[in-house]
C-alpha cells in the first residue's frame, strides 16, 4: 500500500506543471479578449483632429445598408383636381443613399393605368371622383427593395374656366349685349351672377350668361360740368330748410360715367367658381375684357 501511495505523489507531481501552464495561458488569452473588446468595440466612432487653434471632432456615421428602404411616397398636390398633373416623390430610410433608382406604376379606382410608369400622372388618365395612388419600387445595382404604396387619394372638383371674347362695338345710347364664354372642365352646369355695379339696371341670365344692358343716354364728363354758383336767394332756402329739419330732395340718377366695369361670378354645380369681368368705354362704344 505504502508503494502505491507514494507512486501516486510522484505522478501528481509531475503532471501539476502542465495544469499551471493551461491556466497561466488561459488567463493570458482571457486578458486579450478584454483588451480587444475595450480597444476595439464600436461604441464612438468620432475622430479627433488636431488643427492650429484646437482640435475638431469630427462624427462618424456607421456604414449605410445595401438595401434601399422607401420610407413613403409623397403624392404633389395632396388635393387634386382634374386640371392637375399628379407627381409621385419617394422618401427613402436612409436619405444620404446613393445610386438608386425607381419603377412606379400608378393606380386609378384600383386598375393600374398602362402608361402610368413614371413618376407624373398626367390628367387625362383620371377625372373628378376617381380615387387614385402610385406604387414605387426601389432597385440598387442588383438589390431590388420591398414596393411601397402612396396614400391614396380623391379628385376634387375643378372650378369654372374662363374664356373670354373681346367685346363688340355697341352704340350709346342704345342696347349692348355680351355673352359670358365660360366652361367647366368636370362637365357641371354653371350658372351666371352680376356682383357689380348693382344700380345701372344691368342684368345676366342665369343660365346662358347673357349680358344685357340698355344704355338710355350718353355718357357725361363730370369733369366739364361747371357748377352754378349758389344766389343769396339759395344759400337763405338752404339754411332755412336746415333749421326746420327738413329733409332734403331725394337725389336725381347718377349720370352715367364715361367708363364702366361689369363683374360678374361663374359657378358649377358643385359649388367652385371664378370671376371675371367686362369694362366698357361708353364715349366710344368700345370695351374690353378683364378675366380674374
Amino acid at each position: 500500500m505504502q508503494d502505491k501511495a507514494r507512486n501516486f505523489k510522484l505522478k501528481l507531481k509531475k503532471t501539476s506543471p502542465k495544469k499551471n501552464t493551461i491556466i497561466i495561458a488561459s488567463g493570458v488569452i482571457l486578458v486579450m479578449l478584454i483588451l480587444a473588446a475595450i480597444f476595439f468595440w464600436p461604441g464612438n466612432k468620432d475622430r479627433v483632429i488636431k488643427t492650429a487653434g484646437g482640435e475638431i471632432v469630427v462624427k462618424e456615421r456607421p456604414p449605410l445598408p445595401t438595401k434601399p428602404v422607401i420610407k413613403e411616397v409623397l403624392l404633389s398636390p395632396d388635393t387634386p383636381t382634374s386640371q392637375d398633373f399628379i407627381h409621385a416623390q419617394p422618401v427613402l430610410k436612409h436619405a444620404d443613399m446613393q445610386f438608386v433608382k425607381y419603377s412606379y406604376q400608378w393606380y386609378v379606382n384600383g386598375d393600374a393605368v398602362p402608361d402610368g410608369k413614371t413618376n407624373v400622372l398626367d390628367r387625362q388618365y383620371f377625372k373628378k371622383g376617381n380615387t387614385l395612388y402610385c406604387r414605387v419600387k426601389a432597385v440598387r445595382g442588383k438589390i431590388e427593395a420591398e414596393p411601397a404604396d402612396s396614400d391614396e387619394i380623391s379628385i376634387g372638383n375643378s372650378a369654372p374656366i374662363l374664356n373670354l371674347l373681346p367685346v363688340p362695338h355697341f352704340d350709346v345710347p342704345g342696347e349692348f349685349r355680351y355673352k359670358i364664354n365660360a366652361e367647366d372642365p368636370d362637365g357641371d352646369s354653371l350658372t351666371y351672377r352680376l356682383l357689380e355695379p348693382q344700380d345701372w339696371d344691368i342684368f345676366i341670365d342665369r343660365k346662358t350668361g347673357i349680358i344685357s344692358w340698355f344704355i338710355d343716354a350718353a355718357p357725361v364728363d363730370t369733369q366739364d360740368q361747371v357748377q352754378p354758383a349758389l344766389r343769396p336767394e339759395d344759400e337763405d332756402a338752404s339754411s332755412s330748410r336746415k333749421n326746420r329739419s327738413e329733409p332734403e330732395p331725394e337725389s336725381a340718377v347718377p349720370a352715367i360715367p364715361d367708363s364702366i366695369q361689369i363683374v360678374f361670378e361663374v359657378s358649377d354645380s358643385d359649388g367652385a367658381s371664378a370671376t371675371g369681368s367686362i369694362e366698357l368705354v361708353l364715349s366710344s362704344g368700345r370695351g374690353s375684357e378683364v378675366p380674374k
